[in-house]
């Protein structure tokens, strides 16, 4: 296993991989290290989905695509108006993280286990992309019904995962900016 704080740093989004797909225990594995991470009063208040239904995908894809269409944000219509967009970048697993709504901190802890499964994944070389956009569908009746929402939760993070077809090289990174107050 790598170092962690190789992990740390050579850990990127993946928007390319193989048909290959991650087996069960594996991604079980995953999630239980994901649910290691620290949350407000030690709550927990997380539940974990894990989608590998291509057609599911394929569907929650053409329903956040089609609400991205009326969003006014011209940022958007790129990816709603492309045809060969695909949310999802074909990944073999979509892992969902729904947080109890009535957990006050429960979007930061659910924020929190997700960054563990993105490095627990990474070390384990498999790729991960934070699905920001699937955020902004959340509160659509058709996707919570796509996504099987439990009742008293809401979605508060999404990563698809895979095997890498791609390793994006690191972006440019900017000088870190620290106030020193004494």
């Amino acid at each position: 296993m790598p170092d962690f704080y190789e992990v740390l740093k050579t850990r990127r989004s993946v928007r390319a991989y193989t048909d290959r797909p991650v087996n069960e225990k594996e991604l079980k594995e995953l999630i239980d290290l994901a649910a290691w991470a620290p949350s407000g009063n030690n709550i927990q208040p997380w539940t974990f989905t894990v989608i590998t239904n291509k057609g599911l995908m394929d569907k929650l894809s053409d329903r956040v695509k089609a609400i991205l269409r009326e969003s006014p944000d011209p940022y958007f219509a790129n990816y709603a108006n492309d045809p060969s967009y695909h949310l999802f970048y074909q990944a073999p697993a979509l892992i969902l993280i729904y947080g109890d709504v009535q957990a006050p901190s429960a979007m930061i802890d659910c924020q929190l286990a997700i960054e563990n499964l993105f490095l627990a994944a990474h070390a384990r070389g498999l790729g991960t992309c934070y699905m920001g956009l699937l955020l902004l569908g959340r509160d659509d009746p058709q996707v919570r019904q796509l996504l099987r929402v439990p009742e008293g939760h809401g979605l508060m993070a999404a990563t698809v995962l895979g095997y890498p077809a791609v390793t994006p090289p690191a972006p440019p990174r900017k000088a870190v900016q620290i106030e020193w107050v004494r």
